[in-house]
């Protein structure tokens, strides 16, 4: 090929950038034959290497680019997958809501009648167990909510003291089937009212107190309060 292109003399350097090689680039001579130089020689050399880094670096770019494309198209698919699980636990857990309501109504009216020790202890265990459900239901509804950045805390004011009480008759026949004792030790500094949201504590607590009994098999659970600072 370089006898018919009446090529009589030629330097040529190979492109390479990273260990990949991309080809070779040349000088030559047709009207008589060279002898290259040195510094002929490093300048092909300097021009051959530079144009080696300037196609890695495009190679990485649309590499790059590539790979922004297929994250972002990962990113609007989870996205969408989360929306839809989000919007199925919603309905799925309104749905479970009003039965368990439901049974929290019928509970509540047995408690309006006459029962002996043993149904009254049966229909605290209908109670709690339905109150558990509840704030079950809620924290997946906040789970979604979280997820969506939908998520609203009320601010009102209440009586942390009373909450945790409230939160200990709900789920205590829990802690006595399983011969467990809760204790509840409450900081008088703390003042009532305070400003918060009692829904949110109140899950907050009772996720707290329902692990400890599920997880303890004997002796007594302790619910303290504490005031670290006052503003």
């Amino acid at each position: 090929m370089l006898l018919a292109q009446s090529v009589k003399s030629v330097l040529a350097h190979p492109i390479i950038g990273q260990e990949h090689n991309f080809g070779f680039i040349g000088f030559d001579a047709v009207q008589s034959s060279m002898s290259w130089n040195k510094d002929e020689r490093n300048l092909l050399r300097f021009f051959a290497n530079t144009l080696g880094e300037v196609l890695v670096r495009n190679s990485n770019e649309k590499e790059m680019n590539i790979l922004r494309e297929k994250t972002h198209a990962l990113i609007l698919e989870r996205e969408l997958m989360n929306n839809e699980l989000n919007s199925f636990l919603a309905k799925i857990s309104h749905e479970i809501r009003d039965s368990v309501n439901s049974i929290i109504g019928i509970s509540s009216m047995l408690f309006d009648t006459k029962l002996d020790s043993n149904q009254l202890r049966l229909a605290n265990i209908i109670k709690s167990s339905s109150d558990f459900l509840i704030n079950l239901i809620r924290d997946v509804l906040d789970h979604s909510k979280i997820n969506q950045s939908a998520i609203t805390v009320h601010k009102d004011s209440f009586s942390l003291a009373r909450i945790v009480e409230q939160i200990i008759e709900s789920i205590e026949q829990r802690a006595l089937d399983k011969g467990l004792r809760l204790v509840f030790n409450h900081d008088k500094m703390i003042p009532s009212p305070v400003l918060s949201d009692p829904i949110k504590i109140s899950q907050i607590i009772t996720n707290l107190l329902s692990n400890a009994i599920k997880y303890s098999d004997k002796g007594e659970i302790v619910i303290s309060t504490k005031l670290e600072s006052f503003l």
